[in-house]
């Protein structure tokens, strides 16, 4: 069984920019960007399991 991600709202990424979320803020700009710009829903959902795996690295 795959673990279930985690879907992170804009303002939740930005909060974590605040703790220790400096180191990776370059990258999830990047994957933000992203995942406003992916049209396909495939594509969305491999950005946001990007966006998941840091986020978890924060928490």
């Amino acid at each position: 069984m795959r673990n279930r991600i985690k879907f992170w709202s804009d303002r939740e990424i930005r909060a974590a920019f605040d703790k220790r979320g400096g180191k990776y803020k370059g990258i999830l700009q990047q994957l933000m960007m992203e995942r406003d710009y992916a049209y396909k829903r495939q594509i969305r959902y491999f950005v946001n399991e990007d966006i998941d795996k840091f986020m978890r690295r924060l928490s």
